[in-house]
């Protein structure tokens, strides 16, 4: 280790904040280019984490011994497919009003001209 002197400090300094803004950004890059795998296997505390609400363990529970929730189970271990969680998280959503308006007219047409 090197001795620095006091008038050398603020030199070090800022080598040192362009280093750490260099790895911040190495970081969200390597961050920013993976995409989530949809065969990702997820345990308890993983789905938690991953769920908007972040649900509580006994609130999951529940919606295994309910069938609510797709799941699988090696041994005692409950774990869940992401591309299954994120499917079972859309099947919930409400359409606005303007998809089912668009939605109705697209059935009415296609009864219409039998399409």
């Amino acid at each position: 280790m090197s001795a620095y002197t006091f008038d050398q400090l603020p030199g070090i300094v800022a080598m040192l904040v362009d280093e750490v803004k260099d790895l911040k950004e190495l970081i969200q890059q390597n961050n920013a280019s993976k995409e989530p795998d949809p065969e990702e296997m997820m345990d308890i505390r993983r789905l938690r984490e991953f769920h908007p609400e972040h649900p509580a363990r006994s609130t999951i529970y529940g919606w295994v011994r309910n069938g609510l929730i797709p799941y699988y189970k090696t041994g005692k271990k409950l774990i869940f497919k992401r591309s299954e969680i994120e499917a079972w998280i859309n099947d919930g959503r409400q359409m606005s009003d303007a998809e089912i308006e668009a939605h109705s007219i697209d059935y009415v047409n296609s009864r219409r001209f039998g399409k």
